[in-house]
Formats: structure tokens, C-alpha cells, sequence
């Protein structure tokens, strides 16, 4: 049977085994890239939009190009959308085929999800899992948003890292600390290695605070939220910070 692969153009380990595996005969392959214009995919002039959250960016497949807008928050979703176009293209389908999907896709349920809430404030719900590199990306993400809104981080804590929890958390609290520099927001931590991040936060001078569960903090939510602010919702699916949602309004 025929079969395909999309390559990340950025990989060059990956590309070097590939070229060791197939030295001869290799299957069809489509590159994808969000830094090499060689790549047969590349996605460039990546973008967050400021007021909506919304990912914008110039799509390039051979010589054709367009600019897409895709209502999912999180610059890392680039590359997630380079790979799934380098699929397409091994599919057979070119770029017209492919722009009327483009305006149909949305993300799945608490991965990214941007909805508007009460009083202009916008809910980005990231509540069904987290981790180190996802999260800081989300928070880099965020230095994207209109300054002029308010920004709330509800930060569950990251499960199943074992013994390296506490120094992974940690990088997350230095992370957000160069953030803060650049832009003052409010943490919320909730279970107890987020309260490693908080400590690190207050410590600098920065405004957190901790719950240890999801119950503490919905009896105080109402203390944190107000009119036209940014509310970042991240944490792993233990935690349950989806159980807060409905209080966001």
C-alpha cells in the first residue's frame, strides 16, 4: 500500500534517522516548518489577536499563499496546524481544497477554547490538561493580549512528574516571574505544588494567591474576577478546574 510521511523541517535528529531508515527508497514525504521557508508547509507571521485571542497567521504550501485565523488560543498551535496541513497535502488535497476547513475548525473541549464572558471580559479555557512547556507557552501566549485588560491566571498544579514535580514547578514560577516584568497580572494557584509558584511570585513582590482544591477556591472566586479582564484557566485534569468555569460567568 502507498503510505506518507510529514516531516518537522526543524527536527534535524528526526531527519537524519529518516535519511539513515530510507537511504534508498523513502515513501512520499511533505515537510512542514514554522522557522525554515524550505519546508513544503511553512507557517509564518505568527500572531495572537490582541482583543479576541484568536491565532492568525500566513499560510504558505509550495507557491501559494493565504492568511488564516483560527479561533484557538496558543502560539505552540502553529505547529500543531503546519503538521495537520502536511497531512492533508500527502492526502492529495491542495491549498483551495483546503481554506473552506480552515474557518470550520475549533478546538477541543478546555484545549484552548476562547469564550466571551459578562461585562467584556474573555475566558481562555485550557482546563483539561497541563505541563511545563505547554503552559509556559501559554503564558508567553498571553504577553500577546490588549495590556489594557486585566489579566487573572488560574494555574492548577501539573501531576505525574514525579520527583523532578518540584523543580518543574519552580521554572514555572522563574517563567512567569520574567512575565511580570513585563506585564503586572493576578495568580490564583490551586493544589499544592502550585503553591511553590506562588511563594516565588509573593516573594518578588508579584499578586497570588493559593487554594489547595477547586472547592476553596469557588467559595473566594467572586474576589478575583472583575470587568474586562483576561481569565486564563490551566491545570491538570485532576485538579478539575473545568468545575470553576460556570463561575466565570
Amino acid at each position: 500500500p502507498k503510505s506518507g510521511e510529514g516531516r518537522n523541517f526543524e527536527d534535524e535528529l528526526g531527519l537524519k534517522s529518516y535519511a539513515e531508515v530510507w537511504p534508498t527508497q523513502k515513501p512520499k514525504t511533505v515537510t512542514y516548518s514554522i522557522e525554515k521557508p524550505d519546508a513544503d508547509v511553512f507557517v509564518t507571521n505568527v500572531r495572537m489577536n490582541p482583543h479576541d485571542g484568536q491565532l492568525n497567521l500566513l499560510l504558505r504550501v509550495g507557491k501559494e499563499s493565504c492568511e488564516v485565523s483560527l479561533p484557538i488560543f496558543g502560539l505552540h498551535h502553529a505547529q500543531n496546524f503546519a503538521a495537520s496541513v502536511a497531512v492533508c497535502r500527502l492526502l492529495g488535497m491542495d491549498l483551495n481544497q483546503l481554506k473552506p476547513a480552515f474557518s470550520q475548525l475549533q478546538p477541543a473541549k478546555h484545549r484552548g477554547e476562547v469564550k466571551a464572558l459578562k461585562q467584556g471580559s474573555i475566558l481562555i479555557d485550557e482546563s483539561y490538561n497541563s505541563n511545563p512547556s505547554a503552559l509556559k507557552s501559554s503564558l508567553t501566549s498571553l504577553m500577546s493580549m490588549d495590556s489594557k485588560m486585566p489579566q487573572l491566571l488560574i494555574l492548577g498544579e501539573m501531576r505525574e512528574l514525579e520527583s523532578l514535580s518540584d523543580d518543574l514547578h519552580r521554572s514555572v514560577g522563574e517563567h512567569l516571574l520574567q512575565l511580570y516584568q513585563k506585564q503586572p497580572r493576578e495568580l490564583v494557584g490551586v493544589g499544592e505544588k502550585m503553591k511553590l509558584v506562588q511563594e516565588l511570585v509573593t516573594k518578588s513582590g508579584g499578586k497570588a494567591s493559593w487554594f489547595a482544591t477547586v472547592a476553596d477556591l469557588k467559595k473566594k472566586i467572586g474576589e478575583f474576577t472583575k470587568p474586562g479582564q483576561v481569565v486564563f484557566v490551566k491545570g491538570s485534569r485532576g485538579i478539575q478546574l473545568d468545575l470553576l468555569l460556570a463561575d466565570l460567568g
